[in-house]
Order: structure tokens, then sequence, then C-alpha cells
């Protein structure tokens, strides 16, 4: 199972994820560079990508990405007293020249160094400002926002070749992971390292269920925090919550935690997939913006229905794939135990 988990699903997930940071880091230059209205474009649709593609390794808390704040830095999220785009509108205004060295943002808040913070840069207030051509004169408050966009991305990229390299053959990261023993710093056996795997898929659940649904929702429509959602301002917020389910369910697959459920009178995996299906028929159904799918009776009440939805899947797996992986009795995954 660890072997199949990262050989499978690990690995991939970061490659992809380092790849699309590359192409991202390569687009927003060309665009500063020589701009025009498709490159501008091309930055656009390369953020959303690697978004989607940070999706599948956002559910991964452990290895690399909980060393040096690295999750943390790529996405500083939920930020909800805004401080990292205050410090980002702070550092716009001063046009902090300093920040913009290779290196520099390592040294300046984690809350913007990451995605939220290029999202702002290319989607948030004065984002406009970037739709301008070569032929165009670029006055300074312009050129600084697409000279610290670049800055982030290279910084995206940077944190994103350091999470794959331990995981490639050989790595710190690969070697613990499918070596457990007495003398393994991090891992003592086989079980442990599964633990890892079924924290991932359950303790996801979770994630996606309290801060992705749950914390929009508010007691009533009036107490809605629709700003709250992940990536709202380019319009992925119901995208990233699709993208995560889909992680997890092929992690859950590709991990083989799936070939240990018992045959019974359920079919858990036919169970699960169902209630997926319908997720994602509901999300494709919701408008992008998170202020029209709180606010209205219609749009709430279908966004709502997701929590018991995910609930119902999470409960399923937390008991029958513990009982597969021979999981202490009473394990729970946000225990870390």
């Amino acid at each position: 199972m660890p072997k199949a988990a990262l050989t499978s699903y690990i690995q991939p997930a970061y490659r992809a994820f380092y790849k699309g940071a590359e192409t991202l880091k390569e687009a927003m230059e060309a665009h500063c560079h020589a701009p025009n209205v498709r490159s501008l474009s091309e930055a656009k649709e390369a953020f959303k990508s690697l978004v989607l593609k940070f999706s599948s390794i956002e559910i991964l808390h452990f290895g690399p990405a909980v060393e040096n704040y690295r999750l943390e830095r790529l996405n500083y999220w939920p930020d909800r007293k805004g401080r990292g785009i205050k410090r980002l509108r702070k550092m716009l205004k001063t046009r902090d020249r300093a920040a913009l060295v290779d290196g520099a943002l390592l040294k300046k808040s984690v809350a913007i160094q990451g995605l939220p913070a290029l999202e702002y840069i290319l989607f948030g207030r004065g984002a406009e400002a970037l739709n301008y051509t070569s032929g165009e004169s670029m006055d300074a408050k312009t050129e600084y926002r697409c000279m610290l966009g670049t800055a982030i991305t290279r910084n995206i990229a940077a944190i994103a070749g350091d999470l794959i390299k331990p995981w490639e053959e050989g790595g710190a990261a690969q070697m613990l992971f499918t070596a457990p023993g007495p003398k393994n710093e991090r891992y003592r056996t086989r079980l442990e390292v599964i633990s890892e795997i079924y924290k991932s898929i359950t303790a996801g659940l979770t994630f996606v269920h309290d801060l992705k649904v749950l914390q929009l929702l508010g007691e009533t429509a009036l107490s809605a925090k629709p700003k709250r959602a992940a990536f709202w301002r380019s319009g992925m917020a119901m995208q990233v919550i699709k993208a995560n389910i889909a992680a997890i369910d092929d992690l859950a697959l590709k991990s083989g935690f799936k070939s240990l459920l018992p045959n019974s009178s359920l079919d858990l995996n036919a169970h699960a997939g169902r209630i997926i299906q319908q997720i994602n028929t509901a999300l494709d159904r919701l408008p992008a913006d998170p202020a029209l799918v709180v606010h209205s009776p219609e749009h709430r009440k279908t966004f709502k229905g997701l929590l018991k939805q995910i609930s119902h899947i999470n409960a399923g797996y937390s008991r029958h794939f513990a009982i597969a992986a021979d999981l202490p009795l009473g394990f729970n995954a946000a225990d870390g135990d």
C-alpha cells in the first residue's frame, strides 16, 4: 500500500504541481516582458490550472509539505483577518523593490508568498492595470504589480521544487515512507505509514466539509461569508471543492485502500462513487461566485446539501478503512496518532 500510494499518487501529484508552477512562472515572466492580451490570458489560465493541481497535494499533510511551512507558504488560507491582502496592498502602494529580488519573499510573511497573493495580483483590486500591451506606456504602479507577481511565481516554483525532490527515487521522504523500521526516524512500522494515507483521506474530507463549505454558509444567508471561500477572486471556489474530493477519492483508489474493503451487502466503493457523482453534478450547476451560491435560497440549499453528502462518505471511509487497515480501535485522524 505505501509503495502504491507513492508511485501512483504522491509522486505524480507533486510532479504535476512542479510542472504547473514552472509553466505559470514562464507565463507571468512572458507577460511582464512582452505584454499583450493573449499573454495575460495565458498567465491567468496557468494560475487556474495550478490551483487545481495544488488541490491534489493540499490533502497530503505529511513529509516535506509540513516542513518549513511549505503548505502555508503556498496557500495561507483561511486568512480570516485578511493579513495577507493587507500586507500585499501595502507592498503595492510602497513598491518595495527589495522584495523583487530572488529569495527575498522567503524572509517576508508566509501570507504573501503563494497562490492567494498571486490571485490578488491577477484578479484582485487593481488587476485591470495588467491588461496592457507592449505598445503602451507602463506606469510604475503597473510595472511593480507585474514584477511582484513574477517574484511570487518564482517563489511558488522554488517551493514546488523543494516538495518534489525528496519524494523522487533516493530522496529522504521516499526512503522514509517506503522503508519503515526501528532505525527510521519517522515511521517505525508499516502501519504508521498506512495511517498517514488514512488521515489524508478522512481528515481531507473533514477539511473540505468544515472550511470549504460550512464556514461559507453561516447560520443564515445574512450571516454567510462568501469571501471566506478559497480562490473566490479567480472564480475557482466551486472547482477547488470538486478537485479536493476527486483527489481524496483518487488517493483512496491508487493507494490500495479501496481494494481492502470487504465484500458486504453495501458496496462502499460504488455507494461512495454515486455520492461523489451527485456532489460533482451539484457543484457543476452552482454559480462560480460564492456570493450567489450562499445568498440564493435555491443554490444555498444545494450547497448546504453537500455537507451531509461529504459527511456520509467520510463516516463510511473512516469506519471501514480503519478496519481494513487494522488501525487500533478508537484511532482518530485528528489526533495524529
